[in-house]
């Protein structure tokens, strides 16, 4: 967590004002920067601090699903290709001339597929 911030407002904060630090909601937590080693102390509202760190959570899930579902896609359209490459093998009656022009039309497909799951792993890898 880069640049984390107290979350407690003493001074706007009914629950301060009425039990000081004996609030039910205050805590002290201890984080780390990820820049530098240096450990800091915060005045956290135990409810804000955990509403944070669910959104936090949450949005990774949904860029961890959105990256599945892209990865699922790419690897679909690669057993497609592998699939139609498969089949095209297997056809003996078939000229060899065809044969080779539906190779290069499967084998174009396949190596776009590659390229695309590459530049994935790309994204995944920055992230």
């Amino acid at each position: 967590m880069e640049d984390v911030k107290s979350t407690c407002l003493k001074e706007d904060c009914p629950l301060w004002k009425e039990y000081g630090e004996k609030c039910p909601n205050y805590i002290e937590t201890v984080w780390i920067n990820e820049n530098n080693s240096q450990p800091k102390v915060l005045e956290d509202c135990a409810v804000k601090r955990t509403v944070t760190i669910l959104m936090e959570i949450h949005n990774q899930i949904a860029g961890i699903k959105q990256y599945a579902s892209q990865t699922r896609t790419v690897l679909d359209k690669l057993s497609e290709s592998s699939n139609e490459f498969m089949i095209i093998q297997s056809r003996e009656q078939e000229s060899i001339d065809k044969r080779t022009r539906n190779i290069e039309v499967v084998t174009k497909k396949l190596v776009k597929n590659l390229i695309e799951a590459k530049d994935l792993v790309k994204k995944v890898e920055v992230k």
